[in-house]
């Protein structure tokens, strides 16, 4: 994904990649930014993402120059939501972690996202 910033005539391209925690030790120990999706209408999937997930990701990611963000999907789908926004962002702020939801099916907020990486890495 590229994101072009007219004002500044830059342009910032990121890499990404999903990845599997138990055989892609090496992308993750590489990483800048670990971003954890979850699916805001299933609360197991937050539970898991903010779990196990996440205890697996801290013990092959390199904290020191690597930050994590949480981000909500499906932000189309409100009246299906399981995992209210407080709660979510409560935990990514209690572990320092960068927030934000959005709709991938709507492009939603999509183009914030980038812009809160692209700010945080530059």
């Amino acid at each position: 994904m590229s994101v072009n910033d007219l004002k500044n005539n830059v342009q910032t391209v990121f890499k990404f990649k999903a990845v599997d925690v138990n055989y892609d030790q090496d992308w993750i120990k590489e990483s800048v930014c670990i971003i954890l999706f979850y699916d805001m209408t299933r609360a197991e999937s937050f539970s898991s993402v903010v779990g196990r997930t996440l205890q697996e990701v801290r013990r092959h990611v390199h904290e020191i120059w690597s930050f994590f963000m949480l981000v909500g999907n499906k932000l189309d789908l409100e009246d299906a939501r399981q995992v209210e926004t407080e709660d979510a962002q409560d935990c990514a702020q209690n572990q320092g972690f960068l927030f934000n939801e959005v709709s991938s099916l709507q492009r939603k907020k999509i183009e914030l996202v980038s812009r809160m990486l692209r700010t945080r890495i530059s």
